[in-house]
């Protein structure tokens, strides 16, 4: 199969279809809606355990008794946003620093390669 196949065309066209509706189904999930805890915890791609101890230390409110205990879906990604981990990308000033240092030691190699006594071939 080759992408100007006639099938390969079709199963991308029904992939983004696929796509598109999960997506707009996921943007029509209610924040305050209840999932449980194992649903949460998929969701969040965490133990259930995890977020019992989230429960216990009061960052996400949980509703419901000891056993059916429940989160609200917008509750959960408010915690699933705070628990992102920043990672420094480009912006980064260290990364920058190493950047302007690497154009300095490149161009001085550069300026005395250039400048070095030509070798004789015998």
């Amino acid at each position: 199969m080759t992408s100007s196949d006639p099938r390969v065309l079709t199963v991308a066209a029904a992939l983004v279809a696929l796509f598109d509706a999960i997506a707009r189904e996921r943007c029509a999930m209610a924040p305050d809606e209840l999932l449980g805890l194992t649903a949460a915890a998929s969701v969040a791609a965490t133990s259930v355990r995890v977020l019992r101890a989230a429960i216990h230390a009061g960052d996400l409110v949980a509703y419901g008794g000891q056993r059916d205990r429940s989160v609200r879906r917008g509750e959960l990604a408010r915690w699933i946003e705070e628990r992102r981990v920043h990672i420094a990308g480009v912006d980064d000033e260290d990364l920058r620093r190493r950047m302007r240092r690497l154009r300095v030691v490149g161009d001085t190699r550069s300026r005395t390669a250039s400048s070095a006594p030509k070798a004789r071939v015998r």
